[in-house]
């Protein structure tokens, strides 16, 4: 049999070479994923500028976090024992919270965070609050609605203590 004069090192090298030019144009190419099924702890997608924007995650709950393109959290949805949460943020900060606890919440937040306004459903009572605005979140005003169907008002003292209430089974 006659021989080529070909090495076969260079063989090996040419179909390499082929493989990884053919695995560079496949790279450049569409981009497109279609998946039945991802699993992950965690799904980070980042903007042009490297910072996280969204967040997937899980430790035991689900949470879902958007973030500024500063990289600040802005709305966070969560899942948090037996209910779930809607957090929307005021740069770094808590300002609204919606939530599915106590059959349901709403609480608004001052720029540090703090409970200020809350709204929220308590058995078959409707009740509104304005909190002190510190990190104690005491109840200041109570409006509600009471189980025998009429309203009352409770005002409480800087020490969190009921002072005054008006009600009309109250005398």
């Amino acid at each position: 049999m006659k021989r080529l004069g070909i090495d076969c090192k260079s063989i090996i090298i040419g179909a390499l070479v082929g493989i990884i030019g053919i695995m560079l144009l496949g790279a450049k190419g569409v981009k497109n994923g279609n998946f039945d099924t991802i699993t992950a702890n965690t799904i980070k997608v980042i903007n042009n500028d490297g910072k996280e924007i969204i967040s997937l995650g899980s430790s035991d709950e689900g949470l879902v976090t958007l973030k500024n393109k500063e990289g600040d959290p802005t709305i966070e949805i969560s899942s948090t024992g037996t209910f779930g949460t809607i957090s929307l943020f005021n740069r770094e900060k808590l300002g609204i919270l919606l939530s599915s606890h106590d059959d349901g919440m709403i609480v608004i937040c001052n720029k540090e965070g703090n409970s200020v306004i809350g709204m929220r459903s308590h058995g078959d009572q409707g009740q509104f609050v304005i909190f002190d605005g510190t990190d104690k979140t005491q109840w200041k005003v109570v409006m509600q609605h009471e189980l025998e169907g009429h309203g009352a008002i409770y005002l409480y003292d800087k020490d969190g203590k009921e002072f005054w209430s008006k009600s009309p089974q109250k005398k």
